[in-house]
Formats: structure tokens, C-alpha cells, sequence
């Protein structure tokens, strides 16, 4: 296959491949050689996305959306899912929705297991008849809030406890891996806790029908096996022991793993990094989101020399909720990205899809201009170029360097012009 007329690094060539790329130069087409005409797009190596959840997202585009619900509406939303058998949503928010438990859940649907998520992702609510379906009781899972010894339908943390219980396989991904390709992600890497070896060994062999391997790396527990960051979730209702959590990040690295840190808040930021002092860092150590990085922080982070990987996207996305929900004061430490930049800090940029917008291009534009929903920006200060944005997904998994088009390297490529993606190559084949 040859590109030709294609821009990199501001001047037009042409490139040659097959499943990696061959030549890159002012080359003319072969006998029988398919021409692909760039007409002057710019031309990348597949975009990388650090932080995103698979299953989640091949989840939700089976499920109800109620981010946009209002009280009115909820009923008629959950009633519409054709049955028999579970009706599952995602979008809760209580300032949309009002406060919900089992008992209200069963008067909008008494016949019938409900699931619905938080929209945070840290939290489920079911009925009574999901409760019965999943065979919860109180001591089923610390997770299980119990006031007054009921149940109140609230579980917590309990993803993979719920996902043993219901024995869900790996659903099929081919709709997700789709559409990260057609905005240009042609690898991920799956950051979700739950991952253990069985569910690496899954992913990591995942093949698009192209017939060539969608590259995904996988974070998760201590049996994972192929090297990616062993993930720790910091939640501040309920730390972790600091020895013991010390112990667990020593332990990575001796297997030779970096650690990656679920951190949205200032208590979980601190945590990790009094963890990483006492353990010791490792070049693949990482902090994800960095929600909220207090200006008294950054100079600790850029000591311990660990990448924050954050998600702008959640600006355009539920801009106005952080309005609302933080204090003024406190506006400027929301996903910090100029500041660090400048304090010699690498920042990655992606997306957490689906808790925040899957599409990159949505992504590195609110990393640029950090507009709520009503076109408002937040702290404005923080805002990079969209270079700066798009050089987060230009890094290999391991961020220890700039992927780039070179001879040698895969054909993962994406032919892009004014933030539209043209064409796609995954391993060499059109996709």
C-alpha cells in the first residue's frame, strides 16, 4: 500500500507498508500497488488512548442513558427496555434525579431487576428484584450499605463481585473497537481494576474482523501477566491501611510493575504519594485523573517524577456540575494541565470512556479551550495547545516515548484534516 500527498512534520511525502511501515519518501507507486491519495491530511500514527473501560463501554451502548433524565421522564425511560430480564442504566445523578433506593426503584419497576450506575462509576443501585436475582445479603460485600439492618439497594465498589455473580463473559466489542477507530484510537489501554489475568489474556489476543489485533494493554490486580500497571483503587470513604498499601506498591515493583493510582481527590492524590516516598517509584508509576491537584502538590509530583494521566474531556462533559459542586477557591485545582506542563510534569491526555466523552478529537479540544457545557471556561489558565493535547495520545503505553512515523514501526495509521479522520490502517489493512 502507498500514501501519497501525505503531510508529517509539515512537509508532503509519501509512505509505504504493509503491516509495518517500508519507506517514507517522494516514492512512486509499484506495479499493481494500491494508492491511497492523502491530498495533503495530515498524517499520524494511530492515537493512544491511557485510560478508558472496555467492558464498561461495550456495556452502556446496551444500556439506558439517563444523563439527560429528569423525574418526570425516569419512569417511562426504564419501562421502555423490552423484557423479560434485567434493565441496566448508567447517568445517575442525584441533582438530576433525585435520591434513589430499592424502594424507589420498585415503585417505578416492581417486576423486574433493576441495575442503575452512578454516574461517578463507584456506585450501583437495584430493587428488591434485583437484589433477590443477584442473592445479596448484608455480609454478601463490604460494599452493601445497610442502615438500621435493611438493605438500602446501594452497592459500592462491587463491580467485581457483581461481575462473578452474574457470570458475564467478555461481551462482544467489535461495536466499541469500531468506533475508537473511527475517530483515529487505534490501541488502548483498559485501566480497570477489575482486570485479572483471565480477562488480560482475552484482551490482549482481541482481534478486529480487519483480521489484524486491536493492541490493548491492560491494567488490573496482581495475577496480571503481561506487564501492565498493577491498579489501585484510592477512594476517600474507605483508604487503605498505608502500610499495608506501601507494601502492595513495593511488591509491584519488585515484579518489575508500575503502579497506577485511582486519584479524584486531594486526600487520594496525598495518599499515593506518601505510598510512592516510602515504597520507592518505579518509571511506570502513574497517577490517573489527578481531579484535584492543590498548587502545594506540584512540586512533590515533579520530586517523585510520576505522569498524571487526566481527562479534560469531563470539563465539556459535566463542566457545569463542577460549577456548581466546587468552590470557587478550589475551581483552579480541577484538572490541572497548564500548570503542570510548566513545572516540568508530563500530562497525558484521555478519555476514562465511558465515564467522560470517548471521542478523542472532543478531548483535546476541551484540554485547549476547558468549556463547560454552557461555553463557560474553567480556569482558564490551565489551557494547552491542541499540539500539547494531541501529544498524550502520540505516546507509546508505557509513555516512555513519542510514537512517530518511522520506518520500521507499525501501520497503524490515521490520515487526519481539521480534526476529521479521512482513513484508518490498522496493521496495514483499511479499516
Amino acid at each position: 500500500m502507498l500514501i501519497t500527498n501525505a503531510w508529517i512534520d509539515q512537509a508532503p511525502v509519501c509512505v509505504r507498508f504493509g503491516s509495518n511501515i517500508e519507506a517514507i519518501g517522494h516514492l512512486g507507486a509499484g506495479a499493481n500497488e494500491a494508492v491511497h491519495d492523502a491530498k495533503g491530511a495530515r498524517l499520524l500514527p494511530g492515537l493512544h488512548d491511557h485510560h478508558i473501560h472496555l467492558r464498561a463501554l461495550a456495556a452502556r451502548r446496551r444500556s439506558v442513558d439517563l444523563s439527560q433524565a429528569s423525574a418526570d421522564n425516569l419512569d417511562a425511560l426504564l419501562n421502555r427496555v423490552p423484557g423479560p430480564g434485567w434493565i441496566r442504566a448508567f447517568g445517575y445523578h442525584a441533582d438530576r434525579l433525585g435520591e434513589l433506593t430499592r424502594w424507589r426503584l420498585d415503585e417505578l419497576v416492581p417486576d423486574r431487576p433493576v441495575r442503575i450506575q452512578h454516574s461517578s462509576g463507584k456506585m450501583w443501585m437495584v430493587n428488591s428484584a434485583g437484589l433477590d436475582a443477584l442473592g445479596i445479603t448484608p455480609d454478601s460485600h463490604e460494599g452493601v450499605e445497610v442502615l438500621d439492618g435493611v438493605m438500602t439497594g446501594r452497592l459500592f465498589r462491587m463491580d467485581d463481585w457483581l461481575r462473578v455473580r452474574t457470570q458475564s463473559d467478555m461481551p462482544d466489542l467489535t461495536p466499541v473497537i469500531d468506533e475508537l477507530l473511527s475517530y483515529g484510537v487505534t490501541s488502548v489501554t483498559d485501566a480497570s481494576y477489575t482486570n485479572d489475568a483471565e480477562a488480560e489474556a482475552e484482551l490482549v489476543r482481541l482481534k478486529h474482523r480487519s483480521g489484524a489485533f486491536y493492541s490493548i494493554r491492560c491494567m488490573g490486580d496482581e495475577s496480571l501477566e503481561h506487564g501492565g500497571q498493577l491498579k489501585v483503587m484510592l477512594d476517600e470513604d474507605r483508604l487503605p491501611d498505608l502500610d499495608a498499601l506501601t507494601r502492595r506498591v513495593a511488591a509491584a515493583h519488585v515484579k518489575g510493575r508500575g503502579v497506577a493510582f485511582h486519584c479524584v481527590s486531594r486526600v487520594e492524590i496525598l495518599v499515593a504519594m506518601q505510598a510512592l516516598q516510602s515504597a520507592g517509584t518505579h518509571t511506570e508509576d502513574r497517577i490517573e485523573h489527578g481531579a484535584m491537584i492543590g498548587a502545594e502538590m506540584i512540586d512533590e509530583l515533579v520530586e517523585l517524577g510520576v505522569p498524571v494521566v487526566t481527562q479534560p474531556g469531563f470539563l465539556a462533559d459535566r463542566g457545569e456540575r463542577f460549577r456548581r459542586e466546587i468552590a470557587a477557591a478550589e475551581v483552579a485545582d480541577l484538572y490541572r494541565y497548564r500548570s503542570l506542563l510548566e513545572a516540568d510534569l508530563k500530562v497525558v491526555c484521555s478519555s476514562d470512556a465511558p465515564y467522560g466523552p470517548v471521542d478523542p478529537w472532543v478531548c483535546i479540544a476541551a484540554a485547549h479551550n476547558r468549556l463547560t457545557e454552557a461555553n463557560i471556561a474553567l480556569s482558564p489558565m490551565e489551557k494547552v495547545s491542541e499540539p500539547e493535547a494531541l501529544s498524550g495520545y502520540l505516546l507509546s503505553p508505557d509513555l516512555q516515548r513519542v510514537r512517530q512515523i518511522a520506518v520500521g514501526e507499525p501501520a497503524d495509521l490515521v490520515l487526519v484534516r481539521d480534526r476529521r479522520v479521512e482513513a484508518v490502517w490498522l496493521g496495514g489493512e483499511r479499516v
